[in-house]
């Protein structure tokens, strides 16, 4: 997470998104627009992708 600005009153907008995926790996990144749709916050992540059985 890191984060650009302070976040002015109003609306935000949170997006995502997937980089890139893999067969069990997954990256990851978001960002996080004030009400004037500069980014306020950009963060990233991996994940890893697991199966569920039921």
């Amino acid at each position: 997470m890191k984060f650009l600005r302070p976040a002015m009153p109003g609306r935000l907008v949170g997006r995502g998104r997937i980089v890139q995926r893999g067969a069990e790996v997954c990256f990851l990144a978001g960002e996080l627009l004030g009400p004037n749709g500069k980014p306020v916050a950009v963060a990233s992540a991996t994940a890893r992708i697991k199966t569920v059985s039921v």
